[in-house]
């Protein structure tokens, strides 16, 4: 899981519009990730991958969006968190979260 590798727990965050605004919130990009950026929180052990949207797109795909890791993830099954902080799998429609809307841990 993402506690092993990075740290502590996630904390409550407004996802902003442009991804690159979590740098100034103290996030770094993780260079290792190569489907959409991912940005991880030294501090707390955030991550959250962004992925913009594509504009051939279907759903999800067409639109910007983030998945934030479970820190405590066993399996796929787990593997996110929703808006509300409940562990919910890969692919799944609360898995997405938009810009704008707060994420809780």
């Amino acid at each position: 899981g993402a506690r092993s590798t990075y740290g502590v727990k996630p904390v409550p965050i407004v996802l902003p519009a442009n991804p690159d605004d979590l740098l100034d919130r103290g996030y770094k990009v993780d260079d290792r990730h190569k489907h959409g950026t991912r940005y991880v929180n030294p501090e707390t052990g955030d991550v959250l991958d962004f992925h913009p949207g594509a504009p051939n797109g279907q759903g999800w795909d067409a639109k910007d969006h983030y998945h934030r890791h479970n820190p405590d993830s066993k399996s796929k099954k787990d593997q996110y968190l929703d808006k509300d902080g409940k562990p919910i799998g890969g692919g799944k429609e609360k898995s997405h979260l938009k810009p704008g809307e707060e994420a809780k841990p």
